[in-house]
């Protein structure tokens, strides 16, 4: 399973993001990679998104690290602004633009790096899309399950929560789900503690 060793906003902000996505996919300031000629369905977008983030740590020069080979891949697929608004929640009108700048940009760092180190472990496993099929499934809403198979057969289960953003015609990823682990409502839980334990601040 991805090893995700960041601050817990990494993973957090992807899924916290979800009920957000819609009234903030236009806030989208981050540089991200070109976009596709060929418009590519939510199944599509994960699949070579999954094969290009291995492909790429895989490839790398000796001289690059993982986080550098990544990097145009997420920046292509998250909605950095939106997540981060998602994330601080109430706290976001509080805080100034210099503050959500920052937080932005840390968030940013956090995330790329937390897959740099989880995708290092797929390099060696074969990818699948599997046939599980999100029910509630939309033209802007679904779920991609992808299947992770272990050179020794083990196979891994990943689902990724995705939703349409018109603006750029392209999907965006806002929620992981590890081996039936919600990383969403576990991490959003640790972080309401959090906020609690920092009496807001």
């Amino acid at each position: 399973m991805m090893i995700i060793k960041t601050t817990l906003f990494a993973v957090l902000a992807m899924a916290s993001a979800a009920s957000f996505a819609e009234k903030n996919a236009d806030d989208e300031k981050m540089p991200a990679a070109p976009a596709a000629v060929v418009e590519l369905n939510a199944q599509e977008t994960v699949y070579n998104f999954a094969n290009n983030v291995i492909g790429s740590i895989r490839d790398k020069d000796e001289g690059t690290t993982s986080f550098d080979a990544i990097k145009p891949h997420l920046d292509s697929m998250v909605a950095y602004s939106s997540v981060v608004k998602g994330v601080m929640g109430d706290y976001s009108k509080a805080a100034n633009k210099n503050q959500k700048k920052t937080f932005l940009l840390a968030f940013r760092q956090s995330l790329i790096d937390t897959f740099a180190q989880g995708f290092e472990i797929f390099v060696d496993y074969e990818i699948s899309l599997s046939e599980l099929q999100d029910e509630n499934s939309s033209k802007t809403n679904t779920i991609v399950y992808l299947d992770m198979k272990s050179p020794e057969g083990e196979v891994y289960k990943i689902a990724l929560t995705m939703y349409y953003q018109e603006k750029n015609k392209k999907w965006r990823m806002l929620n992981a789900i590890l081996n039936g682990v919600n990383l969403g409502i576990l991490f959003r839980n640790q972080y309401q503690q959090l906020v609690a334990e920092a009496e807001g601040n």
